[in-house]
């Protein structure tokens, strides 16, 4: 074989190599996986003031950075909780494209990223203004095998895959601070619960060493049904959490009972319970509602000789809960409704 073509040919087919390899080094430059879903955006996150979640076609919480916090508007302007919505704008600014999926439109219900205005759509939708410029997210599907969710720009047609998740809920309340008090027996001297009609019912312990509480109003002849029911009423404050709040601008409502938990720093807290009767805006006959709804108030026991930790405490909760109403679930409701036949063995048993 003649080597000088033989040469000729095996020189053609490097360039033809290296040309296919720097075109495909060019493509992949050019493709957008890898890139930001949202470019600039997180360059600008601490600027955003507005985040809007939208499904199924209503707004579930229109969310304002203010001067100190984030609020949610559908509960008249409640604090937010910060964490979901950190995690929600960390997640958008930082969002990577993982993959390219489909830009037909006849595709997009299947991923969960349809038109939100369509008949049906289930879509969800995130509104982020920082006052100068917005985006507008449809989050779609989660992968069942892959780390990501789908999502398109609402203005765009294309779908991509994104390395990150959002964690939306379902109901308004959960974009809000439901965090209410944690007061843990441990701290608690004393637990008073004075109802209506005139019944006291007060737990306490003389030193935050004792394990367990006493029913001061047993009366004469009966039994304790368990020392840990004491000790659970007790704990009506641990970790409360709310299930729905408005602005406290009842006029008329009835005192259904108010416990007061004094703890051994000082500090004290009160509960109301009110029932508040409204019409129901769907009512076209004018039917009420009556519902319950708890007022938090808080002071202490003594000024004079209160703890620093005691008057930071009492000021941290008064600002939290003052001119708000909450609703709390019924087995925390009837924590605070107790009466001393909830603590006492049954007659038959004694």
């Amino acid at each position: 074989m003649n080597r000088k073509p033989f040469l000729m040919l095996a020189a053609l087919t490097a360039v033809a190599v290296v040309l296919t390899v720097m075109m495909d080094r060019e493509g992949r430059e050019d493709e957008p996986a890898g890139q930001k879903f949202i470019p600039g955006l997180a360059e600008q996150v601490n600027d955003v003031t507005s985040l809007v979640h939208r499904s199924a076609g209503e707004t579930i919480a229109t969310l304002s950075r203010g001067d100190s916090n984030w609020t949610v508007g559908e509960l008249d302007g409640y604090p937010a909780d910060w964490q979901r919505v950190r995690a929600t704008l960390s997640a958008l600014a930082e969002a990577t494209i993982v993959e390219f999926k489909t830009a037909n439109p006849d595709y997009f219900e299947r991923l969960g990223v349809e038109d939100p205005g369509a008949s049906g759509s289930q879509a969800a939708v995130l509104d982020v203004g920082t006052g100068e410029q917005a985006w507008s997210i449809i989050a779609g599907d989660i992968p069942d095998l892959q780390f990501g969710q789908y999502v398109r720009r609402a203005d765009a047609g294309q779908v991509v895959l994104i390395d990150q998740e959002f964690d939306l809920p379902d109901e308004t309340i959960d974009w809000a601070d439901r965090q209410l008090l944690d007061l843990g027996a441990g701290l608690v001297a004393s637990v008073s619960i004075m109802h209506a009609d005139g019944e006291v019912v007060t737990l306490s312990k003389a030193s935050a060493d004792d394990s367990d509480f006493s029913l001061k109003t047993l009366p004469e002849g009966r039994e304790l049904q368990s020392v840990y029911t004491l000790n659970s009423a007790a704990g009506m404050f641990s970790m409360l959490e709310i299930d729905d709040v408005q602005r406290d601008e009842i006029e008329a409502a009835n005192v259904l009972a108010e416990s007061t938990v004094t703890l051994f720093n000082g500090a004290r807290v009160n509960a109301e319970v009110l029932t508040v009767e409204a019409v129901q805006d769907d009512s076209a006959a004018g039917e009420s509602e009556v519902t319950r709804w708890v007022r938090i108030s808080t002071d202490l026991v003594d000024p004079d000789l209160a703890e620093e930790q005691a008057m930071e405490q009492v000021e941290g909760i008064r600002q939290r809960t003052e001119g708000w109403l909450y609703q709390v679930s019924s087995t925390r409701m009837d924590n605070l409704l107790r009466r001393n036949e909830n603590f006492l063995k049954p007659l038959d048993d004694q």
